[in-house]
């Protein structure tokens, strides 16, 4: 048996509707290694381009159903086959992807065809599928209820494809069914997948059943080295040392990861499914619509008794926390519709292990599938598991025949969730099809009758007024980019409902306009705009998404609904991710990220969607220096009046007008500005504020009385009236506050007061006017900070907030508290509005204690809500604390000792501050009952002695029959009351866990015997202080241990060194990387630690030189607790210290990349990779980088990949690395800087050999050719005298009448670099950098001006360069080694087509007649060429034009002196605008010397030249001697990857020469301008459309509307030009080399996001900055480092985690 015993990797279970009536599970599988799958993965990403490129075909008819095709689907290429050139009823086309088994329908747009030049294409169509379809023995589907035929259950389904697709499986073959291969499928642990299936009733047992059980048993009885394994793979050494523990073996990372796991755990517990009723109609009810007709889910109103049975049962039971085994389980959950316990299903899990994790819910009572948090599913009773599920999932009977009905989805909804009257009656069991009626009539004869009418054409045809009504109804999407634009007012009054950063804002406007339009919509439109949208969308059960397809919706609008409060808003995309967008509140100007297919689309019946939004992203003209929190603090919910100014990229410069709410926002800036922070001394000096124009607005207040009663009125002196609505966020719950003031005071909001904006909050009968009168006062009065460290009572405390709140006030720190345990006095605490001043940097984040405020201000339970039911009082505790985010902004609220003290997270002040404020209110009544009960533990109420307040507490013992020692468990300290001060707790104050965290400095001893002195000095060092806490899991005794860090504008301060932890803040991160050992120059013994390919494998040397070194880095970081030496400066190729997950011990790593908060991390002294979170990185200490690491990353040498690809590939390979032998290695040297870390080696294999060869006979891999074996084909040069050999010839490179260069045939040139640039595309011909120049031999060479490769022979070999001549054009230059690659063979068998050529009779040209000879030959758009003799290789001939003879025409000419001029570099080319101011005489008279003149030369290609005066211009060649940093100046950004930069020292010159340029062309403008096409590649000097000055250009493209593409050599920016702003450009101009420097970050290229773009653009353009340059490839100059800033920073630092 383990002979016939294969490995299936099953990819895909039929769940089809056929699939499922079968008797047999159909699935498919692969037995092929996933390394193949991976290595086809790659074949198609490297001809992606090509793909999305590529137009995709037109029709079918274009299409073979024989042939191989790629489809994209969820943006990844797919091969695919189509069984049937068809479309379906919605316009798709049905593909069968051959390598998983699926089946998915596509648009015909997302093909494309395989006519793909390349290997890559070749091996994707040739490639056999690497998926094959199955048969599962053993186990057969039940019959269904009442029925005799077979049919798998959803259940049944949902089991399989959790538990069983995308795992390998064990596959003993069996007989064939048909064409397909019957398998008995095993678990690692050997056991019966069909087992699984008959034990849970999902399945019952075949005939083969018992004899598969029998084969079970057998195989377990078998000796271990009987047993077929698992998967073939022998014991090597891949990861780090210490894994020897492991008694499997370890395989090669870059196989599939075998089952060593069992099967998931299945559960038992299971629900009873049933089958609707046959031949009979009944009334149905529908719940759930997933596809419209064709599939949706009904209930039986038969079975609602049944339902409310259920339902009576969720509301009564007592949840417990779910405790399952997750995915296939049964369940209750709350679903976020109704807030209602549901009975339900898990069939997935999203970010399994992390805060964020979701569950994916069916609800099986309804048809439904959310996503639900964790805490929101609970175990379900066994006795909520025998009721029958209550949702049938159906399809409608015969929709088919109206598939093709536009809308058919919205209609259908339309009739069926508006009818109650709804009776269904089955027609096909097997395929689940039910008839639906209304009222007796057919649903699906209705949709056919509204088919027909919209198949009539005849313009008076009516419909009926039912199909009218409801096409009426379909929601039509439509596409909105751009919206109208508003037409504001000079001054407008504004609403602040976000802040950014300092000075920015969005202001909600009072009212808008439309452009040419009286007519203003104010903020009540706003609302109504709401209720449409509301209207319009809650009534469609399907309304269409704005992502409908995979095409991207950047910049489009839409709608979202708020999950808070249920309000639909208009929002625009920002920010495209993988499968989530940032969104825009258009109308509120805050932002979040979400689901994609949360956003719907635009549909035409709204009528306000396109008002302009209600307001505007504004930035305040006067300087704001506040930090960011506390600008948001003085700024948000207040209504300001300003100038608008000019807008710049969608952002209005704004002032404040001289209003008077104005000056109270100007004074709090001004009195913020000067007021001293309250970590520092009291009389620190206070800051004036800078903007003029504040001070001026703030001295308006203080000329106005007191008593003054006017109120801000709006732009329109009417009545005071505002609509306040808070922006949709993650944070707060949206909510809508109307103030109407007009002569009479506000009514008493019938809402929780604390959802108000504070300034606008009316509590007790006080007014906006007397709020509006007391903040003036605050403003007035000087601020007065406590000085004093004295507990004083709260009565006296000063009062920093203008919100009035009745009865006695409790601030966040102000706690209930004894007489400390170490002496009477406690420094005094900071008060609320100080403690909102010090929490800029705090994190917007939503935490539990968040969540918990809204409840508790909910006094009042909503309807429905559930609640045990209990027949007696149970004893009342607190939420369990759920353990805090790992790093917290904290104050010390009460100590002990070092070791036992209490923290309050400071984002929970104002729930702190609420809290108190409910208690008082609710226990200041003296009829509130005392606790009749004390209990140990119990929560109760207690008041505090010295304020007389109410706060929460927990009993600890009972001291005497009349009092209790009681934990005040929101502030950590205790007190001995009196039972009448102890009362019962309400239950609405439970909601809230303790806001006490009982804690410990971490790093310090805990059991140390604290004195006086010590808890003297920790509680004056901590007391009343803010820290940044980084907190790690609770101990055993219930305590936090954390790390305190004060952070001062000096340094940071960590408290836990000051009481004995050890200091780790003063290592600083490596300044360099690892070194590496020295390479030996003969063969070594090796070990392979580490494989991914042949061209990827890492070697070390058979010795433990280091492994000491290795032990103790482990001993060492072992030892550490979770906070001490954590890296907290991530960076790319930075050292560090990393935990590998499979045995847990500490390695020295390196940082590969970073995305998000992951770090992909390589484990340098082993070579494999692991993904880390960057919480879980360590500082590497000096001690550990004193050693080099331990391996090579090496590839074998003059190998490539073979193509086709070989079938049993991965054997192959391990068969040659898999070995865990000693191997033989002999390393190749390399030049220096030429092997980018790997190293080419030959690998001797014990009992094979050479590890290449043999490679090589097993069609893995192929031997690759040495450059040296290549020659260059010798050029055909037998000619007879006379002969003409070319009536089409060009010349591209002239130095004299004596030698030049002919292309005989250019249409050759031109398909010779067409080849060329297409093997430019392949990344194996960029990176193979191993080309050895030598005199003679044949090469290619990258031309730096145009970026293209061409071939070339080396001329000469230089000590810093290479000189090659360009073989097809005849030129030469200087080129750096990195820039030459071996000559291919089939580029090396076409001989040189640039001939070598001299005119004849040249000796008798004059200087003149020789220059006119150049202008003719250079502008002729083709000549003739008659060859006369072969002289010294170079072919003597005569050129011609029609019937002239161009060297007969310039034999006898003579010019009039010619003024002086530069000198014509030797290898220039000169146009003929270049002399056109000669006077040239032939025969006595003025010739012209173009009378030969046709078009110009246009080639499809630049010609390679080292200098040319007018077709191009030097590039800057950064002087590899130059000291770096050099200063340079950003000067064109489209990406950190592409950016051109000029050097500082070199735009001085830059300046002089345009000026000369500009004074040129002004003068002869008319007379240079040109008269023909330019030339594409040659430099003219150009207008620039923007700045309207001219600069030197680089023509790229003409056009026939007489414009062309322009490249401005000098910046690098790019535009189109017309013809008559282009002019000639004289030889001064074009001999000065180009000033912008081609630059890139980073190497190789990387993709960049929209957030690190705008970054580097933002920090960069226009500002000089220091750059450190590295290598220069391909004309690209690498930087290596970017200092930008005052602050001297790395911009490489800056975008780290963009």
């Amino acid at each position: 048996m383990a002979a016939a015993s294969m490995l299936v990797n099953v990819t895909h279970i039929d769940d089809s509707v056929r699939g499922r009536q079968g008797p047999c599970v159909y699935f498919w599988g692969s037995t092929h290694d996933r390394s193949l799958y991976l290595t086809m993965e790659l074949y198609l990403e490297s001809i992606r381009q090509h793909l999305e490129s590529k137009v995709p075909p037109m029709n079918l008819s274009e299409l073979d159903s024989n042939e191989m095709f790629c489809v994209l689907i969820n943006h990844r290429w797919h091969r695919v086959t189509v069984p049937e050139l068809k479309l379906n009823r919605t316009g798709m086309l049905e593909v069968y992807c051959v390598d998983s088994g699926k089946t998915h329908t596509v648009p015909l747009i997302f093909l494309r065809t395989l006519d793909i030049p390349g290997y890559e294409a070749e091996n994707i169509r040739d490639c056999p599928p690497l998926a094959s379809k199955f048969i599962l023995a053993d186990a057969v589907a039940p019959f269904g209820l009442g029925t005799h035929t077979r049919q798998w259950s959803d259940l049944a389904m949902t089991f399989l494809k959790i538990h069983v697709e995308n795992v390998i499986w064990k596959a003993i073959p069996m007989a064939m069914y048909g064409e397909h291969q019957g398998v008995r499928l095993f678990d690692s642990n050997n056991q019966l997948l069909a087992s699984a299936l008959v034990q849970q009733g999902l399945g019952v047992a075949a005939q083969s059943y018992h004899e598969a059980l029998a084969m079970c048993e057998t195989m377990e009885k078998q000796p271990s080295f009987m047993k077929p394994a698992f998967y073939s793979y022998p014991v090597m050494k891949l990861f780090p040392a210490g894994c020897t523990s492991l008694s499997f073996p370890l395989r090669p990372n870059f196989a599939i990861p075998s089952a060593q796991q069992n099967l998931p755990d299945v559960s038992t517990r299971t629900y009873v499914t049933n089958n609707l009723p046959l031949k009979e109609r009944y009334d149905v009810v529908v719940t759930h619509i997933s596809e419209g007709p064709f599939k949706f889910f009904v209930r039986m109103k038969r079975e609602t008794r049944n339902l409310q049975e259920i339902r009576k049962h969720l509301d009564s039971i007592a949840p417990t926390p779910f405790q399952g085994t997750p995915l296939g389980s049964a369940c209750i959950a709350v679903s976020p519709s109704d807030k209602l316990f549901h009975r339900g299903l898990i069939t997935g899990m999203k970010d399994f292990g992390t805060p964020s994790c979701k569950y994916s819910v069916f609800f099986v009572d309804i048809g439904t599938q959310i996503p639900i948090d964790r805490a929101l599913i609970y175990d379900i009773p066994d006795e909520l598991l025998v009721p029958c599920l209550c949702a049938y999932r159906v399809s409608l009977f015969g929709v088919e025949n109206i598939s093709k009905l536009d809308g058919l989805n919205q209609i259908f909804a339309a009739l069926v969730n508006k009818e109650s009257d709804l009776q269904a009656e089955v027609e096909d069991d097997e395929g689940q099809q039910i008839s639906l009626y209304i009222s007796g009539r057919s649903i699906c004869d209705m949709l056919a009758a509204i088919y027909s009418n919209l198949q009539d054409n005849s313009p008076n045809s009516s419909m009926t007024s039912n199909s009218t009504l409801l096409l009426s109804t379909v929601a039509v999407p439509f596409s909105v980019v751009q919206m109208p634009p508003l037409n504001l007012a000079a001054e407008e009054s504004l609403f602040v409902s976000v802040a950014g950063t300092s000075g920015y804002f969005f202001g909600q406007l009072e009212e808008i306009r439309l452009p040419n339009s009286r007519t203003g919509f104010g903020l009540k439109d706003l609302n109504d705009m709401a209720d449409e949208l509301k209207n319009a969308y809650s009534t469609q059960a399907n309304p269409p998404l704005l992502y409908a397809g995979s095409e991207s919706r950047l910049g489009h609008h839409g709608v979202v609904i708020w999950e808070e409060d249920g309000v639909y808003y208009r929002v625009r995309v920002t920010k495209e991710m993988e499968n989530e967008v940032e969104i825009l509140f258009i109308d509120f100007g805050n932002t979040i990220v979400v689901p994609r297919n949360t956003i719907l689309s635009p549909i035409k019946s709204l009528t306000r969607f396109c008002h302009p939004p209600y307001g505007i992203h504004c930035k305040l003209e006067e300087g704001v220096t506040l930090p960011s929190q506390k600008w948001k603090h003085l700024i948000v919910d207040r209504w300001i009046k300003v100038k608008i100014g000019r807008c710049v990229e969608g952002i209005y410069s704004v002032t404040f007008t001289s209003d008077l709410g104005n000056g109270i926002i100007a004074t709090k800036i001004q009195n913020a500005l000067s007021r001293p922070n309250a970590v520092e001394t009291v009389n620190t000096q206070k800051k004036q504020t800078e903007s003029a124009v504040l001070e001026s607005v703030a001295k308006i207040l203080t000329s106005i009385p007191i008593s003054d009663d006017r109120l801000i009125k709006s732009s329109n002196n009417g009545n005071f009236s505002v609509t306040i609505k808070n922006s949709p966020c993650i944070n707060e719950k949206i909510s809508e506050t109307t103030v109407i003031e007009t002569d009479k005071r506000l009514s008493q909001p019938a809402f929780i007061e604390s959802d108000l904006p504070r300034d606008l909050l009316k509590i007790d009968g006080v007014s906006n006017q007397d709020i509006v009168e007391t903040e003036a006062k605050e403003m007035l009065e000087p601020e007065i900070l406590p000085q004093t460290s004295e507990m004083e009572p709260l009565s006296k405390e000063p009062e920093f907030s203008s919100k009035v709140i009745p009865g006695p006030v409790s601030t966040c720190t102000t706690i209930p508290q004894q007489s400390s345990s170490v002496g009477n006095e406690i420094p005094k605490v900071l008060n609320q509005e100080e403690k909102q001043e010090l929490t800029g940097n705090l994190p917007a984040v939503k935490s539990d204690i968040e969540s918990a405020t809204q409840e508790l201000q909910e006094v009042n339970d909503a309807p429905g809500r559930l609640r045990p039911l209990t027949s007696h009082q149970q004893q009342l505790s607190y939420p369990e604390q759920v353990d805090v985010p790992i790093n917290q902004q904290v104050e010390v609220v009460y100590v002990n000792n070092p070791s036992s003290f209490y923290l309050q997270l400071l984002e929970s002040c104002t729930v702190l501050e609420q809290l108190g404020t409910n208690l008082n209110a609710v226990y200041s009544d003296e009829s509130k009952p005392s606790i009749a009960d004390l209990k140990v533990g119990s929560a109760c109420v207690v008041q505090y002695e010295e304020d007389k307040g109410w706060y929460r507490g927990k009993i600890l013992k009972f001291c005497d029959p009349h009092g209790a020692t009681v934990l005040f468990v929101d502030y950590g300290n205790t007190q001995l009351a009196p039972v009448e001060q102890i009362k019962s707790i309400d239950e609405e104050f439970m909601k809230l866990p303790p806001l006490a965290y009982h804690c410990r400095l971490d790093g310090v001893d805990a059991s140390c015997d604290w004195t006086v002195e010590e808890k003297k000095k920790f509680e004056g060092r901590t007391m009343t202080k803010l820290f940044s806490a980084t907190f790690t899991l609770r101990d055993s005794e219930g305590k936090y241990p954390v790390r305190l860090v004060e952070e001062t504008k000096k340094a940071n301060i960590a408290i836990n060194e000051e009481f004995g932890a050890p200091n780790f803040t003063n290592i600083p991160p490596p300044s360099s990387g690892y070194t590496s050992r020295s390479v030996p120059d003969k063969p070594i013994s090796v070990v392979v630690s580490c494989c991914v390919n042949p061209f990827r494998f890492y070697l070390s040397p058979n010795d433990d030189r280091y492994q000491n070194q290795l032990e103790e880095l482990e001993k060492f970081y072992s030892s550490l607790s979770p906070n001490d030496l954590h890296e907290y400066q991530p960076s790319l190729g930075l050292p560090c210290v990393a935990r590998f997950t499979e045995d847990g011990r500490y390695y020295r790593s390196q940082i590969l990349s970073i995305v998000d908060d992951i770090a992909d991390i390589l484990f340098v002294d082993y070579g494999n990779q692991q993904k880390t979170h960057l919480s879980e990185l360590k500082r590497i200490t000096p001690c550990f980088m004193e050693f080099p690491q331990m391996t090579w990353q090496c590839k074998l040498k003059g190998v490539k990949k073979s193509s086709p690809i070989c079938p049993d590939f991965q054997k192959h390979i391990d068969t040659c690395f898999a070995t865990n032998e000693e191997l033989s290695a002999l390393f190749h040297a390399t030049s220096s800087g030429e092997n980018d870390g790997v190293f080419e080696v030959d690998l001797a294999v014990p009992k094979i050999g050479d590890a290449s060869q043999y490679l090589i006979e097993k069609n893995v891999v192929e031997r690759v050719s040495l450059e040296a074996d290549v020659e260059l084909g010798a050029q055909d040069v037998n000619f007879a005298p006379q002969q003409i050999i070319s009536t089409n010839a060009i010349t591209l490179c002239f130095k004299s009448p004596a030698e030049f260069w002919v292309q005989f045939d250019p249409s050759s040139v031109n398909d010779l670099m067409a080849r060329l640039d297409k093997l430019a595309l392949d990344p194996q011909f960029l990176n193979k950098k191993d080309f050895i120049p030598s005199v003679g031999k044949p090469c290619l060479a990258f031309y730096e001006v145009d970026k293209r490769w061409y071939r070339a022979k080396v001329e000469a070999v230089k000590e810093d360069c290479v000189t090659i001549c360009y073989v097809d054009y005849g030129n030469s230059c200087d080129v750096k080694s990195c820039d030459l690659r071996g000559l291919p063979n089939e580029f090396a068998q076409q001989p040189a087509l640039g001939f070598k050529c001299c005119q004849d009779g040249f000796e008798n040209f004059s200087e003149s007649a020789s220059k006119i000879f150049e202008e003719i030959v250079m502008d002729l758009e083709s000549f003739s060429v008659k060859f006369l003799k072969l002289v010294d290789g170079v072919l003597c001939v005569r050129l011609s034009h029609g019937e002239s003879d161009v060297g007969e025409l310039c034999s006898s000419v003579k010019t009039q002196p010619l003024q002086e001029e530069e000198p014509v570099k030797s290898g220039a080319v000169v146009s003929a605008s270049a002399v056109s101011a000669d006077e040239v005489f032939v025969d006595g008279h003025v010739a012209n010397p173009l009378i030969l003149e046709s078009p110009n030369v246009s080639v499809d290609h630049e010609v390679p030249q080292e200098l040319v005066a007018v077709s191009s211009v030097n590039s800057v060649m950064v002087d590899e001697s130059i000291t770096n940093p050099v200063e340079v100046e950003v000067v064109y950004a489209p990406s950190p990857g592409q950016f051109w930069v000029q050097l500082k020292k070199d735009q001085e010159e830059l300046i002089k020469m345009e000026a000369d340029i500009s004074g040129d062309y002004s003068k002869n403008s008319d007379s240079l301008k040109i008269k023909t096409k330019p030339t594409v590649g040659q430099i003219y000097g150009v207008l620039h459309p923007l700045y309207e000055s001219w600069f030197r250009a680089q023509i790229k493209e003409v056009y026939d509307d007489d414009t062309a593409d322009v490249f401005f050599v000098d910046y690098g920016d790019s535009f189109k030009a017309p013809f008559v702003n282009i002019c000639t450009l004289g030889n001064l101009f074009a001999d000065i080399p180009v000033f912008a420097v081609r630059c890139s970050l980073n190497k190789p290229l990387i993709e960049w996001s929209e957030a690190a773009v705008n970054k580097f653009v933002t920090d960069c353009t226009g500002k000089v900055s220091r750059a450190v340059f590295g290598a220069k490839e391909n004309g690209l100059q690498f930087v290596e480092s970017l200092h930008v800033g005052d602050d001297n920073k790395n911009i490489f630092d800056l975008l780290v985690g963009l």
